[in-house]
């Protein structure tokens, strides 16, 4: 690997937060040790919430009491990454003393892109997701992500407006069966690697090696942009085991908290 573990650890830390999806109206509070990001047009739990913090065992409970009683007031889901240079350590305890839930806890890997080989599963096409067929992207990542009605528009909305964005950096990929949308994943390029997001196979689908080659797809791009590392903030239970076996190496972990309205 061409980075020392403490390069690769904050590569992917870095990774997190600059593949957070933000909407015109989404507001940043960053400073040292803190990332904050609330979009107050959206209700969904991964539009709000806190990236990074590292905060002194003083202060901690008054902030996340602070943190969290103003998103519970504004009936807005968040979530609250706790990634490996999160302080102080009792943290997790702090958040569920408020009520929040560990969504699950993730690997932060990583994988040198000019060694790594992942072969497509067979059956398998992975296409770019454009504006013409947007709405495969969306059918496929609401279904492995089991969203709401709701959601689903929201990240068509979401969809379309960062295809639109000359600025924007992440590339989107369709992973289609027999020509039917079956997986779908992103790829934001940075300046030293490459940070896959967003990956989901409908469960129909699952065990035909979807991931597995929308994995292939994205690492092919990052090969013909000369980047020389992947990573990836995979879910311990799911993803995770599968990058394992494709090549990643883990570096971190993190937990990721999250409060819905519904819970209250």
């Amino acid at each position: 690997m061409p980075f020392t573990l403490a390069e690769a650890v904050e590569e992917v830390e870095n990774a997190t937060v600059a593949a957070i999806w933000r909407q015109p109206d989404t507001v940043i509070v960053e400073r040292p040790g803190w990332y904050q990001f609330t979009t107050a047009s959206s209700r969904l739990y991964w539009m709000n919430g806190v990236a990074r913090s590292v905060l002194s065992s003083e202060e901690a409970a008054e902030v996340v009491g602070r943190t969290v009683a103003a998103y519970r007031s504004a009936e807005l889901g968040f979530r609250w990454t706790l990634g490996p240079g999160a302080a102080p350590a009792h943290l997790a305890e702090l958040l569920e003393r408020e009520g929040m839930r560990l969504m699950f806890v993730a690997r932060g890997m990583v994988a040198d892109v000019p060694t790594l080989e992942v072969n497509a599963g067979p059956g398998v096409i992975v296409e770019r997701a454009t504006l013409a067929n947007v709405d495969d992207y969306v059918r496929a990542s609401a279904a492995g992500w089991g969203n709401t009605t709701e959601a689903a528009r929201e990240i068509r909305a979401n969809m379309i407006r960062s295809l639109r964005d000359p600025s924007n950096r992440t590339l989107y990929y369709i992973a289609r069966v027999d020509g039917v949308p079956a997986g779908s994943g992103g790829l934001l390029p940075l300046a030293s690697s490459g940070y896959l997001l967003g990956s989901s196979v409908d469960p129909e689908y699952r065990g035909r090696g979807v991931y597995r080659a929308l994995v292939a797809a994205r690492v092919a791009t990052l090969r013909e942009m000369g980047l020389p590392l992947v990573t990836i903030l995979a879910s311990s239970e799911t993803s995770a085991p599968i990058c394992s076996r494709l090549g990643f190496e883990t570096v971190c972990e993190a937990r990721i908290y999250a409060w819905e309205p519904s819970q209250d």
